[in-house]
């Protein structure tokens, strides 16, 4: 009798082992089948129910023997049922509880680390997290978590490693790679490194939309637009309510001027979110630069709707939103007539006067953008600040350097405990002055660098003004001097790359220097015009004119950009469209020694179109020839 209760003992030990280890499979699952709680209502739902199956098998669960492993798993029934109310710290109690009973489970060591992490206490998470890992040195969600929290702690190195190593031991663990691309991005590392993880996350994972998505915007980053629609393309076909990739494509086929398809996908997106005001703005603009026979009254109809359906702002504010988006799509003309009527509303609307007065400089009406700037109350001190630079920009153009000098010295006033404002008005003044002002610019600059002797903005300004100067070995001692101190001054480093790059020595030097900007500002459109210039002087034309056509589309008014994409269609035999640009960077009125480069270049390409005119004409024979071939 004794042996066969000794025998029923051992099968109910077996069975409780056999119900929590089962248990414990259910709860953590594959690394690869984690359960990611998505924001918003059906989040909310999810974790209702998860708090109702916790309950359920915590009810169903009665401990009838002394078995280490049923007790083990009720007490983690209890913590998981405390954890899903938000009751971290009684959670942790009970892991720890079951802990006593099954101290080698990196699992509940992991549920330790984990509540840990969500109270925000990142020196307990790493302790418990490395715990787990001495029961498992391969178990992903642990080396996850450890990684989370170390990137908390600002400890990248580490906060790689380990997150490095969670998607090695788990190639499947969609969380770990998004992590890891998360902390790559921060420390904004070269793209092609994120893009080898990425796109390894999309062959193990092929059905989450989270890799296809990066990836199209590391695509669209480095001008690869075919592969970017693509991607967007396999994100909305895993996730057809993805706004953002709906928004990305959209906007991509409007930089592409494919109208039809960017009107598509921004229908689509407002069919899933109709109050996207400003998505809404910007379909009304891409109506205006379709320009076909109904899109006005498409466009009047999208910005009607806004300024009646959009109640939760005030109606200045509604009409600001669409003159703005009207503003930046290159629509000067309908963004002074929709910031006009938000004046209307609110005469003192400082954002609405400062973009009127950009709408009417862009135009040429330099009057009434004078007037515009000059209304700007001092109360509003950025805008007022920002005003102060377009008028005297304004006022240089026009060569009316007293006013100039006058509105700088009153501007200088109001702001001289800030050495960075003193550059950036220096800096406006000197843009197309004569030289004899950027000597006196220099002479004022002296002082400050004497009392902030360390301010890399006043050093950058010094260097600019060698450059403006022609002074290219003094500036380049300057930035060298600049970039010595501190490495990471991204303007510093674009600028002594394209000084190489002028000078047409170095260029494999000055395309490192460009890369380093690029990679503390990703996506800065003068860094890549001057890494397209660069590739321009290395001979790669087709990447440079890749590049050149972006910052062109991101930069319409800049001359620099103009001239430099001229620059490659002409040496691709395309002299048509860089006449074109050559023409249009004589309206833009650029520097003095810019112009004398356009116009010269211009007279090459007409003499050689004339040329090639002539030799494909049919030869006439002349008077004299033909009366010699006349028999005596």
């Amino acid at each position: 009798m004794t042996g066969a209760l000794c025998h029923i003992k051992r099968a109910m030990r077996g069975l409780f082992s056999l119900l929590f280890l089962a248990g414990m499979l259910v709860c953590m699952g594959c690394p690869s089948k984690m359960v990611i709680i998505p924001k918003g209502q059906a989040g909310k739902q999810v974790q209702t129910l998860e708090l109702q199956n916790a309950r359920r098998r915590a009810k169903r669960v009665k401990v009838r023997s002394h078995s280490n492993s049923a007790r083990a798993y009720s007490h983690y029934l209890r913590g998981r049922l405390l954890a899903l109310e938000g009751k971290h710290t009684q959670a942790t109690r009970y892991f720890k509880m079951a802990l006593v009973y099954d101290p080698t489970s990196a699992f509940l060591f992991f549920c330790i680390a984990r509540q840990h992490y969500r109270k925000k206490s990142w020196r307990h998470t790493v302790f418990w997290a490395k715990r787990s890992l001495k029961q498992n040195k391969h178990y992903a969600p642990a080396l996850h978590l450890l990684g989370l929290a170390y990137w908390k702690q600002r400890r990248v190195h580490h906060a790689l490693r380990s997150l490095k190593a969670a998607v090695q031991y788990a190639p499947t663990f969609l969380r770990a790679y998004l992590a890891l691309d998360d902390v790559l991005r921060a420390i904004r590392t070269p793209l092609r490194v994120r893009e080898t993880y990425l796109s390894r996350l999309t062959k193990q994972q092929p059905d989450a939309y989270q890799g296809y998505l990066r990836l199209g915007q590391i695509y669209e980053e480095s001008g690869r637009f075919q592969k970017a629609i693509l991607a967007y393309q396999s994100t909305i076909q895993r996730y057809p309510s993805h706004t953002t990739a709906l928004f990305l494509l959209a906007q991509l086929y409007e930089r592409r001027r494919v109208w039809k398809k960017s009107i598509h996908y921004y229908r689509e997106l407002l069919g899933y979110q109709p109050d996207e005001w400003g998505v809404r703005a910007r379909l009304g603009t891409v109506f205006l630069k379709r320009g076909k026979r109904h899109d006005l009254k498409l466009a009047r109809y999208q910005f009607r709707y806004i300024e009646r359906e959009a109640v939760q702002m005030e109606r200045p504010t509604r009409r600001l939103l669409i003159g703005r988006e009207l503003f930046f799509r290159s629509r000067p003309k309908e963004a002074i007539v929709w910031l006009k009527r938000a004046l209307m509303l609110k005469s003192d609307f400082s954002t609405a006067l400062y973009l009127l007065g950009l709408s009417y400089r862009r135009l040429g009406q330099y009057e009434q953008a004078d007037a515009c700037f000059r209304k700007i109350p001092v109360s509003a001190k950025k805008h007022y600040f920002d005003a102060q630079i377009q008028r005297i920009e304004l006022l240089v153009e026009r060569q009316d350097l007293e006013r100039a000098r006058k509105i700088l010295r009153q501007a200088r006033a109001k702001f001289r405990v800030n050495p960075g404002h003193w550059s950036r008005l220096s800096q406006a003044f000197v843009e197309r002055a004569p030289l004899v002002e950027v000597g006196r610019e220099l002479q004022l600059l002296r002082p400050l660098l004497r009392r902030w002797p360390k301010h890399d903005g006043l050093l950058y300004h010094q260097a600019y003004l060698f450059f403006k100067q022609k002074k290219r070995e003094a500036c380049q001692q300057i930035l060298l001097k600049l970039l010595k101190r501190n490495a990471t001054h991204a303007p510093a480093l674009n600028f002594l790359g394209y000084l190489y790059a002028q000078k047409g020595s170095r260029l494999k030097e000055a395309q490192e220097l460009v890369g380093r900007a690029l990679r503390l500002d990703p996506g800065n459109a003068y860094y890549l015009d001057s890494l397209g210039w660069i590739l321009f002087r290395l001979g790669k034309l087709k990447r440079a004119r890749r590049i050149l056509e972006e910052v062109r589309w991101r930069l319409p008014r800049e001359a620099a950009v103009l001239f430099h994409l001229a620059q490659v269609y002409r040496h691709i035999g395309r002299s048509k469209q860089a006449l074109k640009l050559y023409r249009r960077v004589l309206i833009l009125k650029p520097g003095a020694s810019l112009l004398k480069k356009v116009r010269e270049h211009m007279k090459q390409v007409l003499q050689t179109q004339s040329n090639a005119a002539t030799s494909k004409r049919p030869a006439t024979p002349s008077s004299s020839s033909h009366a010699s071939s006349q028999p005596s």
